[in-house]
């Protein structure tokens, strides 16, 4: 499908300045690839396999704190939880974080942060449960015989399943999709497959959960293909026979043009943002993935140079992830000074349970 090149009058952002992270050793230009929000609590990761933040000294993860509407880091020695996460991050240490390229929480009653670390050469890629009460790394799983470069999101599905609730772990590249229990932290690959064109590659770079039923939304850094997977057709690790399961999906249409992250809302519809014009789109599921389908919630080089992803925050709202360059723009001279680092884009009027385009932006 052609990219369809879109204009739109931009909104009037209020300025606020760049979240900065020189506290912990990095410069301006760092690279945050996911957030996750609890309340008042707000983790970052940062991996360290992007170019930009390859100081190994610097973490892969952190928590920022919130004071009014400014978000901000402060080294502290008695800010006890932070120190912990910190603390847990040496380079080379296999039992460590290593390099964290995506983030989800699982709220519950003790509320866990999940984290999908890529490893390196030396420590094999994993999944680590950071539990928030008690501030403490409390479980970890190996991801043995996986390639770290092929692991780039993990998506929490709080659906009730036999096996308990699951994680989807991206697997790009070989139209595989890890699927991991949080309950007992088995996990086991199913094959993808489009039954119209059994043959046809699916690239798993990006995944969202729907909000309103059971299908998972995936798509790919490389090609504008969408496709979507019914998550009830995903076998418990017990009841598969042999072999690696294969689950069908259907192809949902193209987005207009290449983007980065997905994500989801509680209208019943998809989220993106679309590289080439800067623009954060959302398509209304079910429909044909056309134009006229299509709106248009923000755009803005100077504001928007690259979104990594997005995300739902606080009070059922969207919003953007926004670096200064794309992870292989390194070398590249003038990069744009990032304003905001965090872009509220949607906001959920709970009294009309309806979204609305959101122009105040806090973080």
């Amino acid at each position: 499908m052609a990219t369809c090149t879109i204009f739109f009058n931009v909104l009037t952002f209020t300025i606020v300045s760049s979240l900065s992270l020189e506290g912990l050793g990095f410069d301006d230009n760092y690279f945050v690839s996911s957030v996750a929000i609890h309340g008042t609590r707000t983790f970052l990761a940062l991996p360290r396999s992007v170019c930009f933040n390859t100081k190994k000294s610097n973490p892969t993860l952190v928590e920022i704190s919130k004071a009014g509407d400014r978000y901000f880091y402060t080294p502290g020695i008695f800010d006890n939880a932070r120190q912990k996460v910190l603390g847990h991050q040496q380079w080379g240490e296999c039992d460590h974080l290593q390099d964290v390229i995506s983030i989800d929480m699982q709220p519950q009653m003790m509320t866990k942060l999940w984290i999908l670390d890529k490893g390196n050469k030396k420590c094999p890629p994993k999944v680590v449960s950071f539990t928030l009460i008690y501030n403490t790394f409390s479980e970890s799983t190996e991801l043995s015989g996986i390639s770290g470069r092929s692991l780039n999101i993990i998506e929490i599905d709080h659906s009730e399943y036999k096996d308990g609730s699951r994680a989807y772990i991206g697997y790009a590249g070989e139209n595989k999709l890890i699927v991991l229990s949080l309950n007992n932290l088995k996990w086991w690959k199913i094959r993808l497959i489009q039954p119209t064109n059994p043959v046809e590659v699916i690239k798993v770079d990006y995944l969202a959960k729907s909000k309103t039923d059971s299908k998972l939304y995936i798509t790919s850094k490389t090609g504008n293909e969408v496709y979507a997977m019914n998550t009830r057709d995903v076998k418990n690790l017990g009841d598969i026979k042999k072999g690696n399961q294969k689950v069908n999906v259907t192809y949902e249409g193209d987005k207009l043009g290449r983007s980065t992250g997905i994500e989801t809302d509680y209208k019943a519809g998809l989220n993106y943002y679309m590289i080439s014009d800067y623009v954060i789109l959302r398509w209304i599921i079910g429909s044909p993935m056309k134009a006229e389908y299509h709106s248009v919630l923000a755009q803005s080089y100077d504001r928007l140079p690259y979104v990594s992803g997005l995300f739902t925050g606080p009070q059922r709202g969207l919003w953007a992830i926004v670096n200064p360059g794309s992870p292989d723009m390194c070398n590249q001279t003038g990069l744009p000074k990032v304003q905001r680092r965090f872009v509220k884009i949607l906001k959920f009027n709970a009294i009309y349970k309806d979204l609305e385009i959101d122009d105040q932006y806090i973080l």
